[in-house]
């Protein structure tokens, strides 16, 4: 360590130092096998999602507390396991405080993805290694009760919620870490982690009647639009994107590209078209990325729909995702495209009605990170090359297309970046 900046020069004398034979490490550098073993630790760093230093794993989980010598001790000596397998050294040790910790959740949500946090009690875990955890279900009493007691409050009203009682507050590194997230409850704090499974509301595909208003799954009012209810539509593509986000306009040209490969191997009838992802209160628009966001979702959704003949609004979106920040957008147009027919749809009526119409179809199917890729009107999918998004096509779809291997393009390692906006 005293040497580092040197390590040529301080090898032979900290080598010495710490017993080591000087001859079989440099036999390890010159061989080519240092190389090699270095190349597989840069890997591990990567696939973790690592790039910076220092990071301490434990048990195989990131340590994200302090990094001060009592801190690090106390997560090994009672993070995990018995009294008895501690070593000796954790005698002097103080057990970190203790914090009760309640995870609220549904058991009829267990399937979803929404509800299935796993990883995030495992990073509670190691950020809290004092805690002592339950889970709650909200069809017992008890779990109801806090529910209510949460709604009462003003709190979220989606599952799954974690609650910390009062004690968390001895853990201020913890606090920290978590603060923007958490919320005010009580004598401590709740951490929502689902945003869509409200347990009072119908459920649409168990077949029952779950908020007692006679409307069974589809049936039910609260049911329209979600995934499971809609009518399937073969050869249909949907993309949901925010107009600014960087990781859509990377996929765009993927898109772009697969739609001309179905339509010129037998998949005339293949359709593409581009949704949003955004709020509508009392008639205004609001987005991830702002106002400049919206007024350019009002003009792709103005385009689409005037030049949705033959895809001819592609190369606008193609254009456009080469710079997204630009407010040249006139410069983008081409073809038939007209700038005055596009600006008086886009700031009147017409392209309000295009939009909220994208918005609550993006918030019906719960769809709410950009990009999503959504197909016939029904299936949430996963791809952003064209490889993969053909690949998703083609599970739900017959076509004469799918038997034919789709051109790679140069910047499908960059597209496949599975990072959303959200």
């Amino acid at each position: 360590d005293d040497t580092w900046q040197h390590l040529e020069a301080g090898f032979d004398r900290c080598a010495q130092e710490a017993g080591l034979d000087k001859k079989e490490v440099r036999a390890c550098v010159e061989s080519g096998e240092g190389k090699e073993q270095l190349s597989m630790s840069y890997a591990i760093a990567l696939a973790e999602g690592i790039d910076g230093a220092p990071v301490v794993f434990i048990d195989g989980r990131q340590y994200v507390g302090p990094m001060e010598r009592e801190s690090l001790l106390a997560h090994l000596c009672y993070a995990a396991g018995s009294e008895d397998t501690r070593p000796d050294l954790c005698d002097g040790i103080s057990a970190p405080p203790s914090v009760a910790v309640a995870l609220l959740t549904d058991t009829r949500c267990a399937a979803m993805a929404d509800c299935q946090v796993d990883r995030e009690v495992a990073f509670l875990q190691t950020l809290l290694p004092g805690m002592a955890f339950a889970t709650l279900d909200f069809g017992t009493a008890e779990g109801r009760a806090l529910y209510d007691r949460i709604v009462a409050a003003g709190g979220p009203t989606t599952l799954p919620i974690v609650h910390f009682n009062a004690a968390v507050a001895d853990h201020a590194s913890a606090v920290a870490i978590l603060e923007e997230y958490l919320v005010a409850f009580e004598d401590g704090y709740l951490l929502p982690l689902g945003r869509h499974f409200d347990p009072t509301k119908e459920i649409c595909d168990n077949g029952v009647d779950d908020d007692g208003n006679g409307g069974i799954d589809c049936a039910d009012a609260s049911c329209e639009g979600r995934p499971v209810c809609r009518t399937e539509e073969k050869n249909r593509i949907d993309l949901f994107m925010m107009s600014q986000c960087p990781f859509s306009a990377m996929m765009v040209p993927a898109a772009d590209h697969v739609v001309a490969h179905l339509r010129a191997n037998g998949a005339p009838d293949a359709r593409f078209r581009f949704q949003f992802i955004g709020r509508e209160e009392d008639g205004a628009f609001t987005s991830l990325h702002g106002d400049a966001e919206v007024a350019e979702d009002l003009r792709m959704a103005c385009v689409q729909e005037l030049y949705g003949a033959d895809h001819a609004f592609l190369p606008y979106f193609l254009c456009r995702a080469k710079d997204l920040s630009s407010e040249d957008w006139a410069s983008c147009l081409s073809g038939k495209m007209k700038q005055k027919a596009i600006e008086k749809c886009a700031t009147g009526e017409q392209g309000h009605k295009l939009l909220s119409a994208s918005f609550t179809m993006a918030q019906q199917t719960g769809i709410q990170a950009s990009p999503s890729l959504f197909l016939n009107n029904r299936f949430e999918a996963e791809g952003r090359t064209p490889a993969a998004i053909l690949q998703a096509f083609c599970e739900k779809n017959e076509s004469p297309a799918c038997a034919v291997p789709v051109r790679p393009l140069l910047i499908d390692r960059a597209t496949d970046i599975p990072q959303k906006c959200e």
